[in-house]
């Protein structure tokens, strides 16, 4: 898979007409969401032969056709974001033109300001699972939350911190682990409760339990 730009007029040329006949109000919804949020996504296309074939993003292109036409292209998209793959769409939780912690803070804005959350995922094209991974970013540790926000560890990564309710146990775990652990082995680290990592260096750490510490008076110790 490839990422390139491309100015608009060298991707396939759709039928205006015909889009808008048959895709229209799908076609206007994505001009005006473009317009006000730019391109998410890209447009997927495959080579074939000297000419590109839409694979994925259709109705992208077709918005962006129809915003050239009346002349509210956005500057920003003078070139067109084109991924080129070999057949296979590739599934996507989320856009991939922006990075995660700025889509966070977009969806994030979004609720603030009153957006249901149904109308909101079909704005940044989010599934409801990552709806909700981005919900669970309030049980995060400060300085974990900080490694998402400045693109150390990814929204996947930070949910599966997140699970676990002891917020210094999250912090102790990610010394532990370091950052590019992948999400499974956060969520397995913390379903195994306490375990013992011996680094390459011949360290042996162990690692917090998943459970929160009991609160209350600690037991005096007789003399």
């Amino acid at each position: 898979m490839t990422m390139i730009t491309l100015p608009l007029s060298e991707l396939p040329r759709l039928s205006a007409a015909a889009m808008l006949r048959t895709h229209r109000n799908s076609v206007l919804k994505m001009a005006r969401r473009i317009r006000r949020d730019g391109l998410l996504n890209p447009i997927s296309v495959v080579i074939s032969g000297k000419h590109f074939s839409v694979i994925d993003g259709k109705i992208r292109l077709a918005a962006l056709q129809l915003l050239r036409i009346t002349h509210r292209l956005p500057r920003g998209l003078s070139r067109i974001p084109v991924e080129i793959t070999q057949g296979g769409v590739t599934a996507r939780e989320h856009p991939v033109l922006v990075t995660e912690a700025e889509l966070v803070r977009r969806i994030l804005r979004a609720e603030e300001a009153g957006e249901s959350p149904l109308a909101i995922a079909k704005r940044f094209a989010c599934s409801p699972e990552y709806m909700l991974k981005i919900r669970s970013l309030d049980k995060l540790h400060p300085h974990i939350m900080d490694y998402f926000c400045e693109g150390h560890v990814s929204l996947d990564q930070a949910a599966a911190f997140a699970t676990l309710p002891n917020k210094d146990a999250q912090w102790r775990l990610l010394q532990e682990l370091g950052p590019f652990a992948h999400a499974s082995e956060v969520i397995k680290a913390i379903f195994d409760g306490e375990t013992v990592i011996e680094t390459a260096d011949g360290n042996v750490h162990i690692l917090p339990s998943r459970k929160t510490p009991p609160r209350g008076p600690k037991p005096r110790i007789a003399a």
